[in-house]
């Protein structure tokens, strides 16, 4: 049991550091975005 709720919390947070990273791209493309609309 232990072990395949280390293997969930492993698998949970490699899903968690995929959404973080989208989530980083997304920010930085509408900041971007923001930049140009000011120029």
């Amino acid at each position: 049991r232990l072990g395949s709720i280390g293997k969930a919390f492993e698998i949970g947070s490699i899903v968690t550091n995929n959404k973080a990273a989208d989530i980083y791209k997304i920010i930085e493309v509408l900041k971007r975005n923001e930049i140009y609309a000011l120029q």
